[in-house]
């Protein structure tokens, strides 16, 4: 040790704690607590006040940013989901306008599809209608082919016949049932 201190401590000595309190060491008494003096107790209780002040203000200074904080995430958080709001009943607005569209657009397709139903029954029905009559008509033009010379004649009679066939102007490799016939099949 110090020759200082040991001095100090044969003296009675005073040591700052911890905490702030002072303590006197007294080789005659033992370890005993000591009584400041009031100029001690003075210049102590002026330090903890201004400590306790210095703290109190730091403290309000703290709150202060806290409830400033506060009210900024609290405004961030009310703008965000006014914007998200907006953008949900955009997103919903959108969606209804596109459900009904496609609901119109598949309307108009059975509407369509019904319409090319009844046109296909129609077309079933020509057939089955005009397969007595074509039938008759292909006989009579292939009677008409096996005429020998003077007998082979082109007149107003063949030209009607050719005229009810039509496939064999326009189509001379089928005949007007299979014409129909590919035409319903096309229409599956």
């Amino acid at each position: 040790m110090q020759p200082e201190r040991m001095a100090d401590i044969r003296n009675g000595s005073v040591f700052r704690g911890s905490v702030g309190n002072d303590t006197v060491i007294s080789t005659a008494a033992g370890f005993q607590f000591g009584k400041m003096k009031p100029t001690d107790w003075q210049i102590n209780n002026a330090s903890t006040s201004h400590k306790s002040l210095t703290e109190g203000r730091r403290a309000d200074q703290v709150k202060h940013e806290s409830q400033t904080a506060a009210k900024t995430a609290e405004k961030t958080s009310y703008l965000t989901q006014s914007d998200v709001t907006k953008k949900l009943v955009q997103r919903m607005q959108d969606t209804e306008q596109w459900k009904s569209e496609l609901l119109r657009a598949i309307q108009d397709l059975i509407a369509e599809t019904d319409l090319l139903l009844s046109q296909k029954r129609r077309l079933e029905k020509a057939l089955a209608a005009s397969e007595v009559p074509l039938h008759i008509t292909t006989e009579c033009l292939k009677n008409r082919e096996r005429r020998q010379n003077s007998d082979s004649v082109e007149d107003n009679v063949e030209i009607a016949l050719f005229k009810v066939t039509g496939c064999q102007t326009y189509m001379p490799s089928e005949d007007f049932s299979n014409f129909l016939t590919k035409l319903l099949l096309h229409l599956y």
